[in-house]
């Protein structure tokens, strides 16, 4: 029997633990694609619960997908989860700087909950990725309201009432 150095022990002990974490992709794939699967079955029944649940499964086993943090606020504002959707939008947002509907949802969430100075930031980011979206002018108005500065109000108020003139927010 022929005794080995060092060497052949580390590579045997690095060969082992990456045997051992191939399953585990494998294992983590599996359960992301049986998580979409439960999303889209349950998103075509149009049953809320069972989303949210499926969507909750995916980004836990896939975090780092902006797109599936956006899904899950979608729903969490569908079932009135105001602070779960906050949430999830930040989380997309975090992962992709550049999602003005993540934006555009978190400054209008942050409206909601009366934290105007949020909502003001989330509009100042919306603003250099699309400067035009109404809710930009939503959160000045609200802003401008909080400082008593009326006549801004006004200003940034009469193009929204315009362009929407049924929009419950900005009568």
């Amino acid at each position: 029997m022929k005794v080995r150095g060092p060497f052949f022990a580390a590579c045997c002990i690095a060969a082992t633990a990456l045997s051992l974490a191939l399953p585990g992709c494998t294992s983590r794939e599996e359960q992301a694609q049986a998580a979409f699967g439960e999303y889209q079955a349950a998103a075509a029944a149009g049953d809320l619960i069972a989303t949210r649940i499926a969507l909750l499964k995916l980004v836990g086993v896939q975090d780092d997908n902006p797109d599936y943090w956006d899904r899950l606020g979608k729903v969490q504002l569908e079932l009135g989860s105001f602070r779960d959707a906050y949430y999830a939008f930040s989380r997309a947002h975090e992962l992709d700087r550049s999602n003005t509907d993540a934006l555009s949802n978190l400054t209008q969430l942050a409206l909601m909950s009366g934290d105007v100075d949020a909502a003001e930031d989330h509009a100042d980011k919306l603003a250099l990725l699309q400067p035009d979206h109404p809710v930009i002018k939503l959160a000045r108005a609200y802003a401008a309201l909080k400082h008593s500065n009326l006549d801004e109000a006004d200003r940034q108020i009469d193009p929204l009432l315009q362009a929407f003139p049924r929009d419950p927010n900005a009568n």
